[in-house]
């Protein structure tokens, strides 16, 4: 430590740098956002990149020294070096309007910028405006080429959004089969309109899928994160079984009527009237126990009080 303040007091950028890492991180010395910022500061001042980045940040999110004009003036100087981070940062202020006026033109230059690094957000984000042609002229060739390059670096809404458009052929040609993979892919990292697809193309039999066991699974999975549609095909999906289950099918819909399904509570009202009084029970208390477990239980609870 001795060593490294004795060359930041002589000037050395790096060793400048490096005490306001220091002094940011909290583990070799106690955090200190002052000293951090001065150091950063006199860093930054000499052109050091990483420097220009942290210091944007500090001034972007430390409740103790927000100042936006700050940040901005240090991304800019970093974005105009070439950091990735820093042109994705400039980019979203930019799209967002925060701390400068909304330009869609100048955030899809500094998207572009980014992307082009290989920053998986940026690659994403300028995907997303070129498919909507936000700020730009839509193009859902290029938008698909970026959602690739997101999507190979693990980006799931990327992934999902590469599924959407090899089945609807937008920008590709229609794939059923690698929007099922690109769906799937998107539905292991957790994302529910993923899941919710691949469980319909599951159900109609698109892209080499079949109904099987993985449909209700991924039913259920997007289930769980409050989407009623899943909530209403699950209920479908018992009530035609072979023989019929009553109470699974009542549960469900009962959960997406809860959730605000016009269909689910008129299809509810139609099953009530077709089942023992006891699998209409047994219903209710599945349906009470899943939103104990996954929430919605005062929508639930609000909804089964008119029921009775």
């Amino acid at each position: 430590m001795k060593l490294l303040l004795a060359a930041a007091n002589e000037g050395n950028a790096n060793a400048q740098n490096a005490l306001g890492d220091i002094y940011t991180g909290g583990e070799l010395q106690a955090r200190d956002v002052t000293e951090a910022i001065k150091w950063y500061q006199l860093a930054a001042e000499q052109g050091h990149l990483e420097a220009q980045y942290s210091l944007a940040r500090i001034f972007a999110h430390d409740q103790q020294v927000l100042d936006e004009q700050a940040a901005l003036k240090w991304f800019r100087q970093a974005a105009g070096q070439g950091h990735a981070g820093a042109q994705y940062r400039l980019a979203q202020m930019h799209e967002t309007a925060n701390g400068i006026p909304e330009d869609f033109e100048e955030a899809i230059n500094w998207y572009r910028l980014s992307a082009n690094q290989g920053n998986v957000q940026a690659q994403f984000k300028i995907a997303l405006m070129l498919r909507q042609g936000l700020g730009v002229q839509q193009d859902l060739t290029e938008a698909a080429d970026y959602f690739f390059l997101s999507a190979e670096q693990g980006n799931a809404q990327a992934r999902y959004h590469l599924g959407l458009m090899f089945y609807e052929g937008a920008g590709v040609t229609r794939d059923l089969e690698r929007a099922a993979r690109y769906y799937a892919q998107a539905a292991r990292q957790d994302h529910t309109g993923a899941q919710y697809n691949l469980a319909q193309m599951h159900r109609q039999g698109e892209g080499g899928l079949r109904p099987d066991k993985d449909m209700r699974k991924w039913y259920e999975r997007a289930a769980q994160k409050g989407l009623v549609q899943a909530q209403f095909n699950l209920g479908m999906l018992f009530y035609m079984d072979t023989p019929q289950d009553a109470a699974p099918a009542f549960m469900w819909w009962a959960i997406a009527a809860s959730g605000g399904d016009a269909v689910a509570a008129k299809n509810l009202s139609l099953l009530t009237n077709d089942i023992s009084p006891e699998d209409r029970a047994k219903g209710l208390e599945l349906a009470s126990q899943w939103v104990d477990k996954f929430g919605g239980h005062s929508a639930f609870d609000k909804f089964s009080n008119r029921l009775d």
